[in-house]
């Protein structure tokens, strides 16, 4: 189950602590990461975890190995990218790949694509897994940075175990360093992932601190002058707040946002101007990955998404779908701070996603990857309150929203329409981040017909628009076939 993202098998990665390694010394010849300490060259799986600095290289490098392009949170193999344009986000030119065009069309084939989250989040979480065994192991580590260590690992693999669940439905519980016992792990029930979600963010909660940490887990940045590169308390209490509106726990949704919205030292929404939303520490962050590549640089994404003046080509495939343009207002500023124009030179106008402005990877790093931020927050509490009937609390949180985007208040004011509403306002708020939009139709129920999925609704259409043919199964994406080979515990998906 454990795959490099070229899908070789589990059978391929013996030692637990090789990968560790290989992640310091290779990363450490990239970018540097903010405070990185110098690359450890000679370690024993042992000695990694009976120094604080080398324990917290561990996790800052994995922070680093997201950061890269070509990875989960970057550029072409983003999740931002890859479930984008799976849902009904883009529009993709000529230029797109093979495997770009079968994400596009809803076309995935367990063969030959598919997998590649697969892969990348189970790396992850063995990489999660050697960290916890080796901190919780370990008497030599001062106790905040064994806390705050053990935190960071409980909550990135709880993150990986997300969006596992969310793109695979079902998957392997995979806990332990163990070869033998997860090479033959069956996957685990969808509420069984959950908990362990659930378990592991709470565990993070308690031991991650209030504020930001330098890159020594240890010494906190004063209040305006933080990194928020290294996840928080407020971190695993965003994610845990997510987690429980999408497995429908609307009442600890509600009072997790709302320690989040309630900590206005540290994040604000109303005074961060759309334009400054994703610059690297915004107050409107709570959570950014810095971009890592061999030159200093910015974003994968505006790399990926902002086309220059030479137009479209193999790295710039991609506009920004009518579908998702006739959504905004007149006076929607978001349109006006998020999305450009780019002519063609033949009368026609595309618009693309510039939530992310600096394209050009040479340029000083101003921009982080925001993975969390404060207004997904009021989001979520707005439909945590519309579920439990509080629809005039649901309407607040939505405005301030709609405020900030120079919007009246919503006129929406039945349960109904609030919540059509909210996936709506998420629309438009929350493009082209980290999958929101294909997440969000497939938990939502349909709008006209509830008895099915708004995927299954809208999704018909979109993807015939895009030259594909929709079906159901397309809702859940393939496990990698070496696996299934490989692992005769693993069932496929439907499907394929």
């Amino acid at each position: 189950m454990i795959l490099s993202r070229k899908n070789k098998s589990i059978r391929k990665i013996r030692d637990k602590w090789f990968l560790i390694l290989f992640l310091i010394i290779a990363l450490s010849g990239c970018k540097k990461w903010v405070e990185v300490p110098p690359p450890v060259t000679s370690l024993t799986g042992e000695s990694v975890f009976k120094v604080d600095a080398t324990a917290a290289a561990v996790l800052t490098n994995l922070y680093a190995r997201m950061g890269s392009y070509s990875s989960i949170g970057s550029y072409k193999s983003s999740v931002s990218y890859l479930l984008g344009l799976s849902a009904d986000e883009f529009v993709l030119t000529s230029f797109g790949s093979e495997l770009e065009n079968d994400y596009y069309k809803n076309r995935l084939r367990a063969n030959i694509v598919g997998g590649e989250f697969w892969g990348e989040f189970y790396n992850y979480i063995f990489i999660c897994n050697s960290a916890i065994e080796g901190i919780e192991k370990s008497n030599d580590l001062s106790k905040g940075v064994k806390e705050q260590l053990l935190g960071e690992a409980k909550f990135l693999r709880a993150f990986c175990y997300f969006y596992l669940v969310n793109i695979y439905d079902d998957v392997p519980k995979i806990l332990t360093t163990d070869y033998k016992e997860n090479s033959v792990l069956a996957r685990s029930p969808v509420p069984e992932v959950y908990k362990q979600i659930i378990s592991d963010l709470m565990k993070a909660r308690e031991g991650l601190t209030d504020g930001y940490v330098k890159s020594d887990a240890e010494t906190k940045y004063t209040i305006g002058s933080e990194e928020r590169i290294r996840p928080n308390k407020w971190a695993a209490i965003a994610l845990l707040a997510r987690v429980c509106l999408y497995t429908k726990d609307y009442i600890n949704a509600e009072i997790l946002s709302t320690q989040i919205i309630n900590q206005t030292a540290l994040y604000n929404v109303k005074d961060v101007p759309l334009v400054n939303v994703f610059l690297k520490n915004s107050k409107e962050s709570i959570w950014q990955v810095q971009p890592i590549q061999k030159s200093p640089g910015n974003t994968g994404d505006a790399f990926l998404f902002v086309i220059p003046g030479s137009g479209f080509s193999e790295n710039n495939p991609v506009y920004l779908s009518e579908d998702l343009l006739n959504k905004f207002e007149v006076l929607d500023e978001r349109k006006f701070a998020w999305v450009n124009i780019f002519s063609t030179g033949n009368g026609n106008n595309c618009y693309y996603a510039c939530k992310y402005k600096i394209a050009d990877i040479t340029s000083n790093t101003k921009e982080y990857v925001t993975v969390l931020r404060l207004a997904e927050q009021y989001l979520i509490r707005a439909e945590a309150r519309a579920y439990q009937d509080d629809l005039e609390g649901a309407r607040e949180d939505l405005n301030v929203v709609r405020n900030r985007a120079g919007l009246e208040n919503t006129l929406a004011n039945d349960r109904k329409s609030i919540l059509k509403a909210i996936i709506n306002e998420r629309q438009l708020e929350l493009f082209t981040e980290w999958g929101h939009r294909w997440l969000d139709i497939k938990r939502t129920a349909g709008f006209e017909n509830s008895s099915v999925s708004l995927a299954d609704e809208i999704m018909p259409a979109i993807c015939t628009s895009k030259g594909g043919l929709w079906t159901p199964n397309a809702k859940l994406f393939p496990i990698v076939l070496g696996d299934i080979q490989n692992n005769p515990n693993l069932i496929q998906n439907t499907g394929y």
